[in-house]
């Protein structure tokens, strides 16, 4: 049932093997812009010795407020009026934003950066070919048969089974354009043109497990609640960066609802 492990590592295998044919090397992700990064440049001013830790932890809770995870460790912290877990709270907050995702392959052309770790955020996705299908090897045997180089990150379409866990639906290989191959049925496998998407992402350092899953979606939720100008249109999709090569906390996942504008 549970195949992100082994269906990642393999498309990265390919990907890197591909690329580097092409002279296509990963060179790492863009930095995050707008207001992670100022969260992230007051909890790393908050670290210098004499630093007002209240005044850059209220203003990280300004720019990123619950229930992102940031925002929410920051206010518990605040709200308790101790100093030692005020200080804790900003280290482990500094440290989630400051984390950058190993790059195992290139993003496609104009795909947005990674969402920081904790952060919940809209992203634009524009119009991109994307090759799916039920099972990791049938997609595997295409881009390779097709010489499709990798590209990160892979996407993998989730519903919520008996019990509330999550179960996969299927999972994407991204096109690194839109003009590589043509759309279509080829065999088990349906390439689609996707349209440009509006997404509600929040990012997710660890292993993709359906514990992981699950409560990254009761977070997206929270947050859709709090907004009446979003609406979810669609499955749960975990948007996987890295490969089991990269171990433990080092590997970075996204969990995303795909959304509408309410009318």
């Amino acid at each position: 049932m549970w195949r992100i492990g082994c269906s990642i590592v393999a498309l990265a295998l390919a990907g890197l093997t591909l690329g580097a044919e092409r002279g296509d090397e990963p060179d790492g992700f863009p930095t995050p812009e707008g207001a992670s990064r100022e969260a992230l440049e007051a909890l790393t001013a908050a670290s210098q010795p004499g630093a007002d830790q209240q005044a850059a932890a209220r203003r990280v809770v300004e720019l990123l407020p619950p229930p992102m995870p940031v925002g929410a460790a920051l206010r518990v912290a605040l709200d308790s009026g101790d100093a030692q877990q005020l200080a804790d709270a900003v280290r482990a907050a500094r440290e989630m934003l400051a984390f950058t995702p190993r790059s195992e392959a290139a993003l496609p052309k104009k795909f947005p950066t990674y969402t920081p770790v904790g952060v919940i955020e809209v992203k634009e996705y524009p119009a991109l070919r994307r090759a799916q299908a039920g099972e990791f090897f049938t997609l595997f045997n295409h881009i390779t048969s097709n010489g499709i180089a990798m590209t990160t990150p892979v996407r993998m379409e989730f519903a919520e089974a008996d019990g509330g866990r999550m179960r996969q639906q299927n999972m994407s290989f991204y096109y690194g354009a839109p003009s590589i191959g043509e759309a279509g049925r080829q065999g088990r496998v349906e390439v689609k043109d996707a349209r440009p998407q509006r997404v509600l992402a929040i990012g997710v350092r660890g292993d993709a497990s359906p514990e992981a899953i699950a409560a990254a979606n009761e977070q997206l939720t929270a947050w859709i609640k709090r907004h009446d100008e979003l609406e979810a249109a669609g499955p749960v999709v975990v948007m996987g960066y890295n490969s089991p090569m990269v171990r433990g906390d080092q590997r970075f996942f996204e969990v995303q609802m795909p959304l509408a504008d309410k009318q």
